[in-house]
């Protein structure tokens, strides 16, 4: 396999949060440049979803040949794996213990890291369920520290809360400022 088809394998998953198997199959037919989306189909959970490209995948499947069915292909077959590329890139670039199915979760984490909501995570990951999702998107110590930081100096309207605390948290701060 050529170093571009397994670099492009990366490239998607870090981008789309494709399975491996979804991108291998991938045919052109299921890409559609106009409207910005892949329709993955056959998919682990059975039901077909569609994913928005972003400026670098639309990128790399313009510089693709369109000489097959399938976008990545060796004789006109989609490719099997990609295992001996990863590890041998891997082993090139001296990363230890990472699974070609670690980028999808780095898509996730990176999605929720910049604001993305679960649901919309769940969905372009297409699982059946939240709880899986959540076992994908890890927090950061750093994105911890921000979260609670938010609830400092008033950057968190009032107006989100289920209760309105507003005069008791007005008071609390009052206390807090005249006692240090």
């Amino acid at each position: 396999m050529r170093v571009a088809v397994w670099v492009c394998h990366i490239i998607y998953t870090l981008n789309t949060g494709m399975r491996i198997g979804e991108i291998l199959k991938l045919k052109w037919e299921r890409i559609d440049l106009q409207q910005g989306y892949i329709t993955v189909t056959r998919t682990k959970s059975g039901k077909d979803r569609k994913i928005p490209l972003n400026e670098t995948v639309t990128k790399v499947l313009k510089n693709r040949e369109r000489d097959g069915i399938y976008v990545f292909h060796a004789d006109g077959k989609p490719y099997e794996s990609v295992k001996k590329a990863f590890y041998a890139a891997q082993r090139r670039a001296g990363i230890k213990h990472c699974r070609f199915h670690d980028l999808r979760h780095h898509f996730a984490t990176k999605l929720v890291l910049a604001g993305v909501s679960l649901p919309v995570v769940k969905e372009l990951l297409g699982h059946s369920s939240i709880v899986t999702t959540m076992r994908y998107a890890h927090p950061t110590p750093e994105a911890k520290k921000e979260a609670v930081r938010l609830l400092e100096g008033g950057e968190m309207s009032n107006d989100r809360h289920y209760m309105d605390t507003s005069p008791l948290i007005a008071e609390i701060q009052s206390f807090i400022s005249s006692s240090i």
